[in-house]
């Protein structure tokens, strides 16, 4: 019995207890409100800054609610045990906001959908306070740095925000036209998908352990200072010496859009001006023209990776060298040694290390040029630094260290590679693929003796091409893009003999000539004239000896297995050399020995021929080594939707579709962060 009456007695405590500290709805209008009113939607208070400065008895789960007008300066200290809500509703303006002061704490304090427009501070949160938390928050000046002077710019030195608190959020929020974004000095705060732009210093300047800077988009500095201003400053303060367990993720950086925009400068990426311990760079994009994408002169324990890091300003002097190199800086040799440092996974311009120890691997060095931008690139031009079908970074990264998702939270695990740089959704049929490359029409009879060589006729002769001289065989072939770091994993050539002539002596042999860029064709064709023992060419790469004698039979001539191999090899290793798409490669058939009795000869049918079938070609199979060889099970990419943003273009949006059915029709909605939906439409997957 008095088990029961006990529970009864708690039941009733608890519900006595919900009932009294029920949260309430608050309504503030500096245009219709005032400070006799009663909060309520009919009669609102008046602005916020003067009910702060007369209330200050909210309980823990209230809302307030901003309407129309400007708020003030708004001073809010007190902890709470749940969040007190703070909403702005139809254009909520404010000149500033602080949390706490030097003696009185603030705590779980929320602010979202207001805007902040001041040449001062516009945020600012006490050492003393925690768990504040912004959302949806605008703060500019009171005009656009674009209409200032550079002497009135050198002036300003107005903070966006200032964050000396621990434990604080600040999400999907703007902050423009300021010296400083951001300074964070305090532990355990998080900075995530928001914009920072138009700054004349820094973007964002922290000093703690255990922050958080995740997926901000950083671009359009102004640069009015003779120092280069930076995206992401990691900087000192009361002589500390470093900053520990901070995580500087997905970050997309970009200078600035157009070359026509005021004081346009050098903007330095992600930069540590005292040690870095316990932390990770991963997935960065930093687009800029300087030489410090990723500097810091000391870093133990902390791995960099997936982060892609160029300069995409060609001709744009800005300091004596145009085409500057976008790099990562690790250690320095006039300081303390950094240790246990991974570098893995990155695309830049290059690469500098000064007494570091550590890991680095999977890196590829890019340079500064329109060529390698293009081949590399799915639209540089436009900003877009996903990856191009031809990328030398397309599959080629280790998931050994890298993050789980890529810049724009997409997955790493699409396929069964891990691509190089901060994006994975570059992706491609990871399948083999056959192809056939035919004879440029440019083949060519070559003769010995100084005599002309011997184009445009629909034969070639081999051998004892005339009463005095000798011939050899060249046929060029463009080469292919090999889509997503291929290989060629099987090949062949093979060329059509019309007859034999007299049976020459000796073997005819077949070798892989240099390749040649597609602008420089045919340069010196002398120097691609041999005959002789097989493999005694120093200029070529023999491929196979004996391909034919002086008792074959006409037809198709192929390589043998020997041959294949050969071939394969010379291929691949022009494409390891530097040979790009569209570049050639020369196959060339020769005597094995010096001099052939005139008229003894092998005939081939020419390119020029009307003969489609007859024309010399390339068989080449190509794919992935790794998912060829035996007892590999292959991961097939399969209904996959990838929705990316741009970088520049704000609201605008790439979708693409990998491993769909041709006739499948995919539905897409997209939602905003408040769960509306902002875009709906149907597509083809094809």
């Amino acid at each position: 019995m008095r088990q029961n009456i006990k529970h009864s007695l708690l039941l009733i405590i608890t519900v006595f207890i919900s009932i009294s500290t029920f949260a309430t709805e608050y309504y503030c209008s500096p245009n219709e409100g005032s400070s006799k009113g009663d909060g309520s939607i009919n009669n609102p208070w008046g602005k916020l800054e003067d009910v702060f400065k007369t209330k200050n008895n909210f309980v823990a789960g209230d809302y307030i609610y901003l309407l129309e007008g400007n708020h003030g300066d708004v001073n809010i200290v007190g902890v709470n045990t749940k969040y007190i809500k703070i909403v702005g509703l139809d254009n909520a303006i404010l000149n500033s906001m602080s949390f706490g002061t030097a003696t009185v704490p603030a705590k779980k304090w929320a602010v979202s959908d207001v805007a902040i427009i001041n040449d001062g501070l516009g945020i600012y949160v006490s050492a003393n306070s925690s768990k504040i938390k912004f959302n949806q928050i605008s703060i500019t000046s009171l005009k656009s740095f674009g209409s200032y002077t550079k002497e009135e710019l050198l002036k300003n030195t107005s903070k966006g925000i200032l964050i000396e608190g621990s434990s604080c959020k600040f999400e999907n929020s703007r902050v423009s036209d300021k010296y400083i974004s951001i300074e964070n000095t305090g532990s355990k705060n998080q900075f995530r998908n928001n914009v920072f732009s138009n700054f004349t210093k820094n973007a964002i300047v922290t000093f703690g352990d255990n922050n958080v800077l995740e997926n901000n988009l950083i671009k359009e500095s102004y640069q009015v200072f003779a120092d280069n201003n930076v995206a992401i400053l990691i900087n000192n303060k009361d002589n500390k010496k470093q900053i520990k367990n901070n995580i500087f993720r997905a970050n997309q950086i970009v200078n600035f859009k157009k070359n026509s925009k005021k004081f346009i400068g050098q903007l330095d990426g992600i930069v540590g001006l005292i040690g870095i311990e316990n932390s990770i760079i991963e997935n960065n994009v930093v687009v800029t023209n300087s030489l410090k994408g990723i500097s810091t002169s000391l870093i133990h324990n902390s791995k960099i990776v997936n982060n892609t890091l160029v300069n995409p300003y060609f001709g744009i002097t800005l300091i004596d060298n145009q085409n500057i190199k976008n790099s990562i800086l690790i250690g320095d040799d006039n300081y303390l040694e950094s240790a246990n440092v991974i570098v893995r996974n990155n695309i830049a311009n290059d690469f500098v290390f000064a007494n570091v120890k550590g890991i680095e691997d999977h890196n590829i060095v890019l340079k500064v040029n329109v060529k390698d931008y293009d081949n590399n690139f799915f639209n540089w031009a436009k900003f877009d630094f996903s990856l191009a079908e031809s990328s030398v970074a397309l599959n080629k990264g280790t998931f050994e260290g890298a993050p789980k998702t890529d810049a724009n939270l997409v997955s790493r695990k699409i396929g069964n590679f891990i691509n190089i740089g901060a994006f994975e959704y570059g992706k491609i049929d990871e399948s083999n693929q056959e192809m056939i490359i035919i004879v440029d029409p440019r083949d060519r009879e070559l003769r010995s003796k100084g005599k002309d060589d011997w184009d445009g006729q629909t034969q070639i002769r081999v051998g004892g091409s005339g009463q005095d001289f000798d011939g050899v065989a060249v046929f060029p072939f463009q080469l292919p893009l090999l889509p997503g770091g291929k290989e060629i994993i099987e090949a062949d050539f093979s060329a059509y003999m019309i007859k034999i002539d007299n049976r020459p002596n000796g073997n005819l042999d077949v070798y892989g000539l240099p390749f040649k860029p597609k602008d420089k064709f045919w340069v010196v064709p002398h120097e691609m004239f041999y005959q002789g023992g097989y493999g005694q060419d120093q200029t070529a790469r023999p491929i196979q000896s004996a391909i034919a004698d002086g008792t074959s039979i006409s037809g198709t001539t192929k390589l043998n297995s020997v041959g294949k191999i050969g071939l394969k090899g010379y291929l691949n290793t022009a494409y390891e050399a530097g040979a790009k798409t569209g570049d050639f490669v020369f196959i060339r058939l020769n005597p094995s020995v010096k001099d052939v009795t005139p008229f003894h000869r092998w005939i081939f049918q020419s390119a020029n021929t009307e003969k489609e079938k007859k024309k010399a070609k390339l068989y080449l199979n190509v794919g992935y080594p790794e998912l060829n060889n035996e007892g590999v099970v292959v991961k097939d990419i399969i209904n996959t939707v990838v929705v990316t943003s741009n970088p520049v273009e704000e609201g605008k949006i790439n979708i693409r579709f990998y491993g769909f059915d041709v006739t499948s029709t995919v539905k897409i909605k997209l939602f905003s962060y408040k769960g509306e939906v902002v875009f709906k439409n149907e597509f083809t997957a094809e």
